[in-house]
């Protein structure tokens, strides 16, 4: 089953909760980009957000230049998300810069929304990486921190402890307050910021969850 089809699956067939629904339309309201971000072990849950409370037409993303990239596309052309380069963030900085400044010159277009996972694509898990924000402060977007949990799921044993929602079961998702990106912010006091907001985040959908295991 591919990941598109997957997070309609979940769109249709599980019981949200969702907190903070509110922080998403006053994003909405300013007219800005916006961009979520989530640690890496959180993508399934915000797949079937965006499935289920989004037009995914309105993303732009990157994804990584190598077989889990070849997933990530199909998976944005299955849900209607525009899939603008892949990019090996460890191989040619060159290819890389161009890849990042295409979604940029995306979101200043206007109406658009991307994703980052500051401490993927290889973690260590729940750590940022240096530059992860440098989208946000090149466009001046309104970054929206995002949490999902389930105690219906499997997580992978893994570096991220990747979580699979089963179907039909209740997911609990979390959509902290903007932070709002001025083109003055320091690139590291943002990353410290956005990763004590992802780690509340998700501390708040396990919470919600009933889950002590994350």
């Amino acid at each position: 089953m591919s990941l598109g089809i997957y997070a309609r699956l979940m769109a249709r067939t599980m019981r949200f909760d969702v907190e903070g629904m509110e922080n998403f339309d006053h994003a909405l309201a300013t007219g800005r980009p916006i961009l979520f971000a989530l640690w890496h072990q959180q993508m399934n849950p915000f797949l079937a957000f965006v499935s289920k409370y989004t037009d995914a037409r309105n993303f732009v993303v990157l994804v990584a230049g190598d077989d889990r990239g070849d997933i990530l596309k199909q998976m944005g052309h299955t849900i209607g998300a525009t899939v603008m380069a892949k990019v090996d963030m460890g191989g040619n900085p060159r290819a890389a810069a161009r890849g990042v400044l295409q979604v940029i010159k995306a979101l200043r277009s206007g109406g658009k929304y991307s994703v980052l996972a500051p401490d993927g694509p290889d973690g260590p898990a729940f750590e940022p990486k240096r530059g992860a924000t440098v989208v946000a402060l090149q466009t001046g977007a309104v970054i929206i921190p995002f949490g999902g949990f389930s105690r219906h799921a499997h997580q992978m044993r893994r570096w991220d402890r990747y979580l699979v929602p089963y179907p039909f079961g209740d997911i609990h998702l979390v959509l902290g307050a903007p932070i709002d990106v001025g083109r003055a912010t320091l690139e590291p006091e943002l990353n410290a910021q956005l990763a004590d907001a992802l780690h509340r985040a998700r501390h708040r959908a396990m919470t919600l969850s009933g889950s002590s295991r994350g």
